[in-house]
Formats: structure tokens, sequence, C-alpha cells
């Protein structure tokens, strides 16, 4: 088995520094219901992970992490062994740089972790916590 440990956070703060970051931007409706104006503002979701997070993804250990949304709109993730042995599951929220993540199983806790993709979005790089050391994930589907 190859194993690939990155101790520093420079493949990070590289790609990071190649990604593109999309200012804010509001947008106001106005509507005319029953003689009274109604402002409705809305973003374009900036603040919130982007689609290209969502597939199944490939560790370099040969592991799968499959993200998905579930029927109350929530980001879940399942980490997943090559022999289909379930290995991690829970959920995710976020930004464009900071994953908040919710581990479900095998043990319940939380953190917190930097995330950045390659230009292409096929490869996705996530800080592990507490450490300088990342996950380095390819998407395959």
């Amino acid at each position: 088995m190859r194993k690939f440990l990155l101790t520093t956070g420079a493949l990070v703060a590289s790609l990071m520094s190649i990604a593109a970051v999309q200012p804010k931007e509001e947008t106001i409706v106005t509507t005319e219901c029953c003689n009274t104006p109604i402002d409705v503002t809305g973003s374009n979701l900036v603040d919130e992970i982007g689609m290209e997070i969502f597939g199944i993804w490939q560790t370099l250990d040969n592991e799968f992490v499959q993200i998905t949304r579930d029927m109350d709109y929530k980001i879940t993730f399942m980490r997943v062994a090559k022999t289909k042995a379930l290995l991690a599951k829970g959920f995710i929220s976020g930004d464009q740089s900071t994953l908040s993540i919710e581990r479900t199983y095998p043990v319940e806790e939380t953190y917190s972790s930097q995330y950045v993709f390659s230009p292409s979005k096929k490869t996705l790089v996530i800080m592990k916590p507490n450490s300088n050391e990342a996950w380095v994930l390819h998407k395959v589907q």
C-alpha cells in the first residue's frame, strides 16, 4: 500500500492561491402583492459549499468517500473501505474554505478543516484536524 503524507500546508496554500474566490453578491427582488411591496434578498450561495464537492471521491489509501444531500437537504458523507466496510459517516457544512464536519459513526465528534479544490475540481485536499497533514481525494464520479 502506498501512503502519501503531507507534513505542511504548502499544497493547500498553493491550491488556495490558484482557486478563484468570488465576492458575495446580493440580489434584491421587489414585487407588488396586495398593494404592498415585498423585498426578498438572496445571495449567490458563496457562503455555502459549492456543488463540486458532491460525488464519489477516492483517497490515496483506496478508500471511497461519497458526498450527497439527504431528504432534509443536509450534506452527508460516508467513507467506506475497499472491502466496502463503513468507516465513517456524518454531516458536512461550511463555506468556500472551511468544512465543519460532524461525524456520527463510528464515534461522535465535530471539527473544522480547511479545504481546497485543484483548478480542475477533480482533486480535493482537506486538512486533517489538529495536524499539518491532509487527505488528498480524487473525484471518480
